[in-house]
């Protein structure tokens, strides 16, 4: 349940280096 949390983080992380 801990590793949803950690997506949730990523998912910012993806689109700035997409940006």
């Amino acid at each position: 349940m801990k590793h949803i949390h950690h997506q949730h983080q990523h998912s910012l992380l993806v689109p700035s280096k997409l940006g």
